[in-house]
């Protein structure tokens, strides 16, 4: 008979909640440019209100009446922001992180940061994003310089700012034209193509401004190419690039580093600008920008290994571990890869690669390996077996 003075044994623990499945990378590369768009507007709207403002009658304080209204209008986006994470509940997690524990995340966290190929990549994105933001902010700050050196100090505030809202329209149909180019090349391609295409540019109007300054027309319009080329291929890429070519235990940490970097580099272009111009001119302005785009397209070449073009095109990668193969497979995971691909299935089998696909290896495989592509895998991996 049991011992009534004992107490029961404890119930034994439940095992962890499978983690749910990660954000695909194909599906964060969508809402990451869905959401990097509106860059474009939030850029151009100055502009449009501004010359809405110049619209109004002359009086005696006007122009002190629109600069305080242009004002109080920038600080709008960021009071908008700052309510809206105010009232975020931060209880908020994302499907992917769910029953995933702390510990295990910074576990997680702290073997990919000891992946030297992690830290090959960080050069690529912080770097090309560091040097992009120095060519894009050092000329989209200075438009107004720009322009007034094109058409001269003579052209009136309206001209400057319809001309200045041109420029900031064509750049929403260039992120457009990158969002909608980045299934079809890949954030990558379109990462260094668009920075050597715009060192390219930056070199043309440097012989314009140089030796050709009364073609105004034709000035102008190399300028606005230029921004079309910067809005559309490294200024969505370097936002995109972070998100595909880290797993999920590093993506944001790393995406940080790079926006941090990025920052970095803004503020250097608005300061680099200024000394430049006063001292050598726009020509040598264009030159410099010219230059660090170039290297920027080598730094993308090099350091970011990874041809993201199928991921971005769908092809989510799968991570298959030992824990999700039966017990005779367990050391196979690599056969069970090259059993895959004989298939025909584009699937990256990998360790480290967007996160851990859950401890059901059905439900894991299930995601991106149709059944029949499994049997497949399975079979060919059992024939190898009897045939060595």
């Amino acid at each position: 008979e049991p011992d009534a003075s004992r107490p029961p044994p404890p119930p034994p623990p439940r095992p962890p909640p499978s983690p749910g499945p990660s954000v695909p990378p194909a599906e964060a590369v969508r809402k990451t440019a869905a959401a990097f768009f509106w860059q474009g507007p939030g850029s151009c709207t100055p502009y449009l209100v501004t010359v809405g403002l110049l619209q109004l009658p002359h009086r005696k304080g006007i122009t002190s009446l629109q600069f305080r209204t242009l004002f109080v209008m920038g600080a709008l986006p960021a009071f908008i922001v700052l309510v809206a994470c105010a009232r975020e509940s931060r209880s908020t997690v994302s499907s992917g992180d769910a029953g995933v524990s702390q510990s295990q995340r910074g576990s997680d966290l702290r073997t990919a940061l000891r992946e030297a190929k992690h830290w090959r990549t960080l050069v690529g994105t912080a770097g090309t994003w560091f040097l992009f933001d120095v060519a894009f902010y050092g000329t989209v700050i200075f438009t107004p310089m720009i322009l007034e050196e094109i058409f001269g100090a003579g052209q009136t505030l309206m001209s400057m700012t319809v001309r200045a809202t041109l420029i900031g329209i064509l750049g929403i149909a260039g992120t457009g034209a990158g969002i909608a180019a980045l299934p079809r090349l890949g954030a990558k391609v379109l990462n260094t193509a668009g920075l050597a295409i715009s060192g390219a540019l930056f070199l043309v109007c440097t012989l314009l401004f140089k030796f050709h300054p009364s073609l105004h027309g034709v000035v102008f319009g190399f300028v606005c190419l230029l921004f079309f080329v910067l809005y559309m291929g490294p200024n969505v890429a370097t936002f995109v690039l972070p998100v595909i070519c880290f797993p999920s235990e590093v993506r944001s940490t790393f995406h940080g580093i790079s926006a941090a970097a990025a920052k970095v580099g803004a503020m250097l272009g608005s300061l680099l600008f200024p000394p430049i111009n006063d001292a050598y001119g726009v020509p040598a302005v264009m030159l410099t920008q010219a230059m660090i785009c170039m290297a920027g397209a080598l730094l993308s070449h090099y350091c970011i290994a990874n041809d993201v073009g199928d991921v971005n095109a769908g092809v989510i990668p799968v991570t298959v571990l030992e824990d999700d193969l039966d017990n005779d497979q367990a050391s196979e995971p690599k056969v069970i890869g090259r059993a895959v691909e004989a298939a025909n299935v584009e699937v990256e089998m990998t360790t480290d690669c967007f996160g851990r696909a859950g401890h059901d290896g059905d439900d894991a495989l299930a995601e991106g390996v149709s059944a029949k592509a499994k049997k497949k895998a399975k079979n060919k991996v059992e024939k190898d077996k009897l045939l060595s």
